[in-house]
């Protein structure tokens, strides 16, 4: 997949839940990003990539919205954690982004 000039390659992929969505491991132009999954729903702002990453901890499962630089992979997150979380669009400085895998409801999230 390309976007803004950038390669992103999603691999090693897996269902959250069964029939639900989908996590994986992702290369940013050939750089791993080491030990994260991501929803596949990249958007590219003011030249970083946002994506929401897969998070999981004893107390709270979901995601978290990251921007990773396509220069050297640095990753910053930059939401605290929904539910769900796959991206719609970019509109001025917020992001829509669907609620639910089915994409029926959405929420914005305003970006730093």
């Amino acid at each position: 997949m390309q976007i803004g000039g950038h390669t992103l390659e999603f691999f090693d992929c897996f269902e959250v839940c069964q029939g639900g969505p989908e996590a994986c491991r992702i290369l940013v132009n050939g750089q791993l990003i080491e030990g994260e999954k991501f929803d596949p729903s990249p958007l590219l702002v003011d030249g970083a990539i946002l994506l929401p990453m897969r998070r999981n901890s004893f107390f709270k499962s979901g995601y978290v919205l990251t921007q990773i630089d396509p220069s050297d992979g640095a990753l910053k997150v930059v939401s605290k954690i929904h539910s769900y979380m796959r991206l719609r669009r970019i509109d001025g400085q917020a992001v829509e982004f669907w609620t639910n895998a089915s994409e029926g409801e959405t929420a914005i999230l305003l970006l730093p």
